[in-house]
């Protein structure tokens, strides 16, 4: 019988610098969910070639963002340059019937965010955050 090794555990300094950097992550999807890369893999792998043509977007761009969203497991390299979506990747897609599309793009709308960023500002004062 196969077993799964899991992944060690993240000591405390890599748990903070995950959390610190956390923005990152979110950008990535938002921002490969916005420009809609990922439902142009809804057909099947294709190409950052392909996609960013179809779109007139930099292609080196896209392909380093697309290697973001690898690292991030929501697609896989299939070879150098395609990219497929992952079970999770197709949660981003508007088709899904549980599509998280919508929300990843709110998570990073410049209202929500900007409000997030005033945290600092609601603390110190009482005062919301968004209204700052």
């Amino acid at each position: 019988m196969a077993t799964t090794q899991s992944a060690p555990p993240l000591r405390p300094e890599q748990l903070l610098m995950q959390m610190g950097s956390g923005y990152w992550a979110s950008m990535v999807l938002s921002v490969a969910t916005r420009l809609d890369l990922l439902e142009g893999m809804a057909g099947g792998p294709a190409s950052a070639a392909q996609l960013a043509a179809a779109r007139s977007y930099h292609v080196e761009s896209v392909e380093r963002l697309l290697r973001g969203c690898a690292t991030l497991g929501v697609l896989r390299e299939t070879e150098s340059g395609v990219f497929a979506l992952s079970e999770m990747g197709e949660l981003l897609l508007a088709s899904h019937p549980h599509s998280l599309r919508d929300a990843v793009i709110m998570f990073t709308d410049p209202g929500h965010w900007n409000s997030w960023y005033q945290l600092e500002h609601t603390v110190v004062s009482g005062q919301p955050a968004y209204q700052k």
